[in-house]
């Protein structure tokens, strides 16, 4: 067992685990002790993945960060927040993904479009019309072959 640095109880620890995890030392690894390694791979909060869900992860972020790529093309003084959002829905679909936020609790949009004074997870809206000078941040959130891809830039219009 081991305890976390932040936890102030000495009862509170985590049972460690899986050799194999640490035998395959990664990169990010070099620098720490094989008993911090241990540690870190063991905790029960830390999650376990596969290289081929790592493959899946770099596959959905990649198509989130190409996204915002192709609205970098789109964004200009006239369009609506709504546009940007039937052009970000219609992209992701065609690349082979979903738009994860579309739905989700009822969204509305296919990704969140936060412009000015909006700090985030704005609503595209069809009477929302850029203008010169505005700035917004597009969050485009996408799902592929069940991995999330999620980034977020801010443009300058």
């Amino acid at each position: 067992h081991f305890q976390l640095p932040f936890m102030k109880s000495a009862a509170t620890s985590y049972k460690c685990g899986p050799e194999h995890l640490i035998k395959s030392k990664p990169e990010y690894f070099l620098d720490v002790t094989d008993k911090d390694k241990h540690k870190y791979y063991t905790s029960h909060r830390v999650p376990l993945y596969s290289p081929v869900a790592f493959d899946g992860m770099h596959k959905a972020g990649k198509l989130a960060a190409n996204c915002l790529r192709h609205l970098h093309d789109v964004i200009e003084p006239g369009i609506t927040t709504h546009d940007i959002h039937a052009i970000t829905k219609e992209y992701i679909e065609r690349n082979g993904g979903h738009p994860s936020s579309l739905g989700y609790k009822g969204f509305p949009g296919s990704l969140c479009t936060s412009n000015n004074e909006v700090a985030c997870h704005g609503i595209p809206r069809a009477d929302e019309v850029l203008k010169q000078g505005d700035i917004i941040a597009l969050d485009v959130t996408c799902l592929v072959d069940d991995f999330y891809g999620d980034t977020c830039y801010t443009y300058y219009v």
